[in-house]
């Protein structure tokens, strides 16, 4: 059963013993710790980029992670780059986070639309694995799903 995890920065720390302990495990951090980056090279989420070492950690990215990455001195270039180079592509895990934020951040085509923009230069497989294929590792749907995750 994979683990949903969100959690604010400040306690992103606090993930390291679970993670050691339960290595065996799929867990799937929330986008909460990204709310506010600083700017590059994001010493803020220095405690996020840590966890990179447990590959059963995942990333969840939304569109707050976009307008954030906006902020200041950095771009989403630059983080978007970041996460993939600790993470891996496979590691993270696009989501609309509609409706929360409605007024700020637009409807779902929008959000999605942005999101696509944003990480566009990750390439076509990057996007597939982003926009879909390793959400599947955490919610399979459709016919055959339990026998596919069992596999991974």
């Amino acid at each position: 059963i994979p683990v949903v995890v969100a959690a604010q920065l400040v306690d992103v720390p606090s993930l390291v013993t679970p993670l050691e302990r339960f290595g065996g495990v799929l867990v799937f951090l929330e986008h909460y710790w990204g709310n506010q980056l600083g700017d590059p090279p994001y010493e803020r989420i220095a405690p996020v980029l840590e966890l990179a070492r447990f590959p059963n950690l995942y990333l969840r990215i939304v569109s707050n992670s976009s307008y954030a990455a906006r902020e200041g001195a950095g771009s989403p270039h630059a983080f978007f780059s970041l996460l993939a180079e600790r993470f891996g592509t496979d590691r993270l895990v696009w989501g609309s986070n509609y409706p929360g934020h409605w007024d700020k951040h637009g409807s779902v085509g929008e959000r999605l639309t942005l999101a696509r923009e944003d990480l566009a230069f990750l390439g076509d497989a990057a996007a597939k694995k982003i926009f879909g294929e390793t959400a599947l590792r955490f919610w399979p749907s459709g016919p055959g799903a339990l026998s596919a995750r069992k596999a991974t």
